[in-house]
């Protein structure tokens, strides 16, 4: 039931930001040209189970999108409402290793093969983080290092 009302509140305020952040972009405007960015107040978490490389690396992110939480939240499982990191869960053979970051306005999910990758993820998503006024933004959508197939 506590797990259920938590979900249900961060379903609530990322529905409000999303909604608030969404009409802050103009038509006109060049952020909307480039995808639709929104406030990013989710903490950082990983498996409690993580290694100290791991959880090293979540904390560079965390400090990154200046979480306003602190530190990084370690769970059994993923929390959602956060910004999740997988090291390893999957890895291709045949295939290359890399990331897939899936971001949404009431959680992300950071999928790498390697710590190597995840350096790399982090890398790329402090890069193209914005930052307005004491708000962290972060793109709506799908960032990967693997070929894109198919768009809408």
């Amino acid at each position: 039931m506590r797990i259920s009302m938590i979900c249900l509140t961060c379903f609530s305020l990322s529905v409000l930001l999303f909604f608030g952040t969404a009409t802050a972009f103009g038509e006109n405007s060049p952020s909307q040209a480039k995808g639709n960015y929104v406030t990013w107040p989710w903490q950082v978490a990983v498996n409690q189970s993580s290694t100290p490389e791991i959880q090293a690396a979540a904390s560079r992110l965390s400090k990154s999108l200046k979480s306003k939480w602190g530190s990084i939240y370690k769970a059994n499982k993923n929390p959602g409402c956060c910004l999740w990191i997988e090291v390893g869960t999957w890895t291709p053979n045949p295939g290359e290793p890399g990331y897939l970051i899936v971001i949404q306005p009431g959680g992300a999910l950071l999928m790498s093969t390697n710590t190597k990758q995840l350096n790399l993820a982090i890398d790329r998503l402090t890069k193209i983080k914005r930052i307005q006024g004491e708000n962290t933004m972060l793109p709506v959508g799908v960032i990967t290092s693997y070929p894109v197939i198919s768009e809408k």
